[in-house]
């Protein structure tokens, strides 16, 4: 008996998930899977630390225990929808969009001093539409590190007119995300962000002592935003005195943080048998996210934690290293300095070696725009990845003597 098959409709294909998985995931470098892996595994497993972190306060907050959970859950699946749409742009597609990245948290930066910007410790970063609060300042972030790479990737050839080279990346790009930040207080952001400028702009080759005068003014602003905020200097005044007494408001909280990893010990007391995640810890499961993963997992799950960063930055340093222009080699430059040092001070002020500066673990902390904004960085990197796999394949890109200096310099590093 002959088979009867559905007639096929003109101008329409039949869609074949294999296919598309194959041409995103298909034929890249070993670069690629195992940026993609590592990733991912931070997220699944900051998904399970959120879900275990956030349940006690969802509870009482919101009369549901999987309420955050299911939130960061629907955080994470936009993040990931925009981490395999940004990993297949042509370069030309991502210097475009970086552009409207970085004009679009700008204009939702200001949007924070409107009825709509929404205050939270001391800090107007936020912003609530429609039920739904994110902070701009984390977009911010990377349409920062996006633009200033592609700027400085164009003014290379200035780099020894200096007032010229820095005025055209600095006056115009960092100054305003960084000037927009500081007005609503977020010290932490603030750090992150001037981190990222500097070692964007140092790795163009520039010399140091050419930034000495724009880092005087930097240590400036923020000695007199701890001066001028009371949060902030009750925060530091407590991290110097830090001791045994959390009678204090400002100390409450690293003090408690302290105590859950001291109650993880190596092994841990099982996920989800937090004690101090009762209502003892503030932002238990946003920037004291790494508390409850010492109490729980202890040192050996806090460990592996650090290792999971550890080995991400090293995989986006693998990319700076095979770099074949300057816009690559910046932007990567710019992620790097973003996930790993906002993750090492995150880890930092959990275990009490800086003050409170209210900055989220990566990949892994509760918060939509941390992390989409995070997951889309590392599409980012995948379309770098992408991209230098198809050149490698062509018979490879001419790199420049320059190119080939600043590689050995950050090699030897």
């Amino acid at each position: 008996m002959a088979r009867i098959q559905a007639p096929r409709v003109k101008g329409f294909k039949r869609f074949n998930l294999v296919s598309l998985i194959s041409r995103i995931f298909g034929h890249q470098s070993i670069n690629f899977y195992w940026l993609f892996g590592t990733s991912m595994f931070i997220v699944v497993f900051g998904m399970v630390m959120v879900l275990s972190s956030s349940s006690v306060d969802s509870l009482t907050t919101y009369n549901n225990p999987y309420y955050v959970f299911f939130r960061q859950l629907g955080f994470g699946a936009i993040g990931f929808a925009g981490l395999i749409l940004i990993s297949i742009l042509p370069l030309d597609k991502i210097m475009f969009w970086g552009r409207i990245f970085f004009v679009g948290g700008l204009a939702s930066q200001l949007l924070v001093f409107s009825p709509l910007g929404v205050s939270v410790g001391g800090n107007r970063n936020w912003i609530k539409v429609l039920g739904v609060t994110f902070q701009p300042s984390e977009f911010i972030k990377l349409g920062l590190i996006l633009v200033l790479a592609e700027r400085l990737a164009k003014q290379e050839f200035r780099i020894y007119d200096i007032r010229e080279f820095l005025y055209r990346s600095w006056f115009w790009i960092v100054l305003p995300a960084v000037t927009l930040v500081v007005l609503g207080n977020d010290l932490g952001t603030t750090l992150i962000i001037a981190l990222i400028a500097f070692g964007v702009t140092w790795m163009t080759g520039i010399q140091a002592k050419h930034l000495r005068g724009v880092a005087a003014i930097a240590v400036v602003a923020v000695f007199f935003m701890i001066q001028f905020g009371a949060s902030r200097s009750g925060r530091i005044n407590a991290w110097i005195s830090q001791g045994s007494d959390d009678s204090s408001t400002y100390a409450w909280q690293s003090q408690h943080g302290i105590w859950a990893l001291a109650a993880g010990s190596f092994t841990g007391v099982g996920l989800g048998n937090s004690k101090l995640k009762w209502s003892w810890i503030p932002e238990v499961d946003n920037d004291y996210i790494f508390a409850i993963i010492g109490e729980e997992t202890g040192l050996i799950g806090a460990a592996i934690t650090i290792l999971l960063f550890v080995t991400l930055v090293i995989l986006i340093r693998r990319t700076v290293l095979r770099a074949h222009n300057s816009y690559i080699r910046n932007a990567s430059v710019g992620i790097l300095i973003w996930i790993g040092f906002q993750s090492l001070i995150n880890v930092s002020v959990v275990v009490q070696n800086l003050p409170v500066l209210g900055v989220p673990l990566p990949l892994i902390s509760s918060g939509g725009s941390s992390l989409i904004s995070a997951m889309l960085a590392i599409g980012v990197m995948l379309a770098f990845e992408r991209h230098m796999h198809q050149e490698d394949l062509q018979g490879g890109a001419k790199v420049t003597p320059l190119e080939r200096a600043r590689n050995r310099r950050m090699s030897r590093q």
